[in-house]
């Protein structure tokens, strides 16, 4: 297992654990804990908290 953060639609930041599978040039494969279409953190980690807000940041 492995952590990451995610964001939902009002920019609220959780800690998620998840399973990891394959690494792939183009990135890893997540076996169990994010859904489709989940949003995460790649950049700026080390500026973020879980349960802290994310605001007038490029969220896609």
């Amino acid at each position: 297992m492995t952590g990451i953060y995610a964001v939902d639609d009002q920019g609220l930041v959780t800690y998620r654990l998840v399973r990891a599978g394959k690494a792939f040039a183009a990135g890893t494969e997540i076996l169990s804990g994010l859904q489709a279409g989940d949003r995460i953190v790649t950049s700026g980690i080390e500026k973020v908290i879980d349960g802290g807000i994310i605001s007038g940041a490029k969220m896609q």
